[in-house]
C-alpha cells in the first residue's frame, strides 16, 4: 500500500496537430452509411507537429489514494503535524515567487484543503506547467513536497497569417501590439492579452471572422517558439443605409450625421454611436419624442456587403415655451464684494435677474433646440464661477405639453459659498521646473476662484509649447469654501 499522495495538474495537451498529406474514403462497416467521397483536406504543412496552446484546465481540489487516507487522508482529521515543507524543480526569482504561494509551513497540521489551495495559488502565477504535491511519513509527522515544473521559454515569435481571396491588400501582419520578449517564460495570461489586442486590431479593420490561435514549436527542454496563426476571413463592407418612418427630415441628412458611411468596414462600436448622434440631431430640431430602432443589420445580396435599416418614429415638433429664471440672484457690486439676493420683491433682485435674463439666448415660441439650451445653461453657471462662486448649481425644470407641442424650463439657481483656492499642485512635469509652470499658470492659493483665469493659464500653458496635453482637475477642499486644483501636465 502506498504512503503517497500525489496531486498532477497538466496544462499543455499531449495532441499534435497533425493529418495525413493524402487520404482514403472511409470504409464503412456492414451497416453503416455509404461512403463518402469528400476532397481530401488541406493541410498547411507549417502547423504540422506543434502542439495547441491550450487554456488551462480547472483545478479541483485534491484527494487522496486509497493507501494514503489512513495516513494523510480527511479521515486523520488534522492530527497529523507538517516536519518540513520543501520546494523543487524551480530556482531563482520563480523560486521565490512558488514560496510565497505556499502557506503549508512545518509545525502546523496536515490539511488537504491547505495544500489545494497551495496548488491553486501556484499554478495561478501562469508560467507554471505542471506540479506534483507528495505528501508522506516521517515518523509520527508528514513532509510535504511541492515539485514545480516551470513552462519553457520563448525562443522566437512567429507569425503566419492566412489571408483570404477578399484580404490580399494586407501586405505583412500587423504591428507586434504585445509586450512578450524573447527568452522570458511562457505565460497564458499574457500570451491570451496579446492575443485578444492582436484580434481587435484586425477587427479594425473589418476582419470580423479573424480567428487567432497560438502553438508551440519545441526547440528543446527549456526553450520553445511561439507560432500565431490568423485566419482573417472575409472583410465585411457596409452596402446601403436606410431609413423607415422619417418624413420631416430626409435621409440624405441623417445619413450624413452618421460616420458610417456606404463602402465603409462595418463597425458595431460605430454604429452605436451614430444612433447617438441621430438622436442628438433629432432633439436640436423639436423632435423631443423621436424613437429609433435598433439598426437591422443583414446580408446584401452582393458579396460582403451588409444592409443597416434604422426604424424612426417621429413625433411632433416642440416649440420653447415660458422660460423662469428664479432661486437666487447676485449683485456684484463694487470693490470685488459681491451680495446675494434672495427676495424677488426688491428692486436689486429685479435689476440682477434682468442681467442673468439677458444671458439666456434662447426664447419662447422658437423650435425646441436641445444644444443652444445647454449652451445657456453652460453660459449662465460660468458667469458665477468667473465672480468667485465655484459650487454654482444651476437645476433644469421642464413642463411639457404634449397637446400644446411647447417645453417650459424653470432654472433655479443655488449659488453656494463664495470660493478661494486652497492650493495649487502640479504633476507629470519631469524637464520643467514646477515654479516655471505655476509662473506660467498664474493662479495662487489664497487667490478668489475666477474660472476665466484658470482657463487663461491652461491656455498660456499651451502657448509655450512645452507640454502636449494641459488638464486642470478641481477638488472640494478643506472647507466648504475651498478648492484644490490639480495641474496635470504631459510634456512633449
Amino acid at each position: 500500500m502506498s504512503k503517497h499522495d500525489i496531486i498532477s495538474t497538466p496544462i499543455l495537451s499531449l495532441l499534435v496537430l497533425a493529418a495525413p498529406l493524402g487520404g482514403c474514403p472511409a470504409m464503412p462497416g456492414p451497416k453503416g452509411p455509404p461512403p463518402q467521397r469528400n476532397r481530401p483536406r488541406r493541410v498547411d504543412d507549417r502547423f504540422v507537429g506543434l502542439v495547441p496552446l491550450s487554456e488551462p484546465r480547472r483545478i479541483v481540489a485534491p484527494r487522496a489514494s486509497v493507501g494514503c487516507r489512513r495516513i494523510l487522508g480527511d479521515r486523520s482529521k488534522g492530527k497529523r503535524l507538517v516536519s518540513s515543507v520543501r520546494l523543487q524543480g524551480v530556482r531563482g526569482e520563480l523560486l521565490r515567487a512558488v514560496r510565497k504561494c505556499v502557506e503549508t509551513r512545518p509545525g502546523q497540521r496536515y490539511r488537504q484543503d491547505q495544500v489545494a489551495a497551495d496548488v491553486r495559488r501556484i499554478w495561478l502565477l501562469g508560467v507554471i506547467r505542471r506540479v506534483f504535491v507528495e505528501a508522506c511519513e516521517d515518523g509520527p509527522a508528514a513532509r510535504v513536497t511541492y515539485l514545480v515544473k516551470s513552462t519553457r521559454r520563448i525562443g522566437k515569435i512567429r507569425i503566419h497569417v492566412q489571408r483570404s481571396n477578399h484580404a490580399r491588400w494586407l501586405p505583412r501582419p500587423l504591428p507586434k501590439p504585445w509586450r512578450l520578449w524573447t527568452g522570458e517564460r511562457l505565460n497564458r495570461v499574457k500570451v491570451r492579452e496579446a492575443l485578444q489586442r492582436l484580434r481587435k486590431a484586425y477587427l479594425a479593420r473589418g476582419f470580423w471572422s479573424a480567428q487567432v490561435k497560438p502553438y508551440l514549436q519545441v526547440k528543446s527542454i527549456d526553450q520553445a517558439n511561439l507560432v500565431i496563426r490568423v485566419r482573417t476571413g472575409s472583410r465585411l463592407w457596409v452596402g446601403a443605409i436606410r431609413f423607415n418612418g422619417n418624413r420631416a427630415v430626409s435621409s440624405l441628412a441623417l445619413r450624413n450625421v452618421m460616420q458610417t458611411r456606404p463602402l465603409s468596414v462595418y463597425d458595431p462600436g460605430t454604429l452605436a454611436l451614430d444612433l447617438m448622434h441621430l438622436h442628438t440631431y433629432y432633439y436640436d430640431r423639436g423632435f423631443v419624442q423621436v424613437k429609433l430602432d435598433t439598426p437591422r443589420v443583414a446580408p446584401g445580396p452582393q458579396k460582403r456587403a451588409l444592409h443597416v435599416s434604422i426604424g424612426v418614429r417621429e413625433g411632433k415638433q416642440f416649440r420653447m415655451g415660458k422660460i423662469v429664471l428664479r432661486g437666487e440672484m447676485l449683485d456684484p457690486g463694487t470693490a470685488g464684494r459681491s451680495t446675494i439676493l434672495t427676495d424677488p420683491r426688491t428692486p436689486a433682485y429685479q435689476r440682477a435677474h434682468k442681467r442673468l435674463k439677458r444671458l439666456v439666448h434662447t426664447r419662447p415660441g422658437r423650435i425646441f433646440n436641445r444644444s443652444l439650451l445647454l449652451q445657456d445653461f453652460v453660459r449662465l453657471i460660468g458667469w458665477f464661477k468667473d465672480r468667485g462662486y465655484a459650487y454654482v448649481n444651476v437645476v433644469p425644470i421642464t413642463n411639457v405639453d404634449v397637446a400644446g407641442a411647447t417645453v417650459g424650463i424653470a432654472l433655479v439657481v443655488t449659488c453656494g459659498p463664495l470660493t478661494r483656492v486652497e492650493h495649487v499642485r502640479v504633476r507629470g512635469h519631469r524637464k520643467v521646473a514646477e515654479a516655471v509652470i505655476r509662473r506660467i499658470f498664474g493662479v495662487a492659493a489664497g487667490q478668489k476662484y475666477n474660472q476665466q483665469r484658470i482657463l487663461g493659464g491652461r491656455r498660456r500653458l499651451l502657448g509655450v509649447r512645452l507640454f502636449r496635453k494641459v488638464d486642470i482637475v478641481s477638488l472640494p477642499g478643506r472647507a466648504s469654501n475651498l478648492i484644490r486644483l490639480v495641474v496635470e501636465v504631459t510634456e512633449n
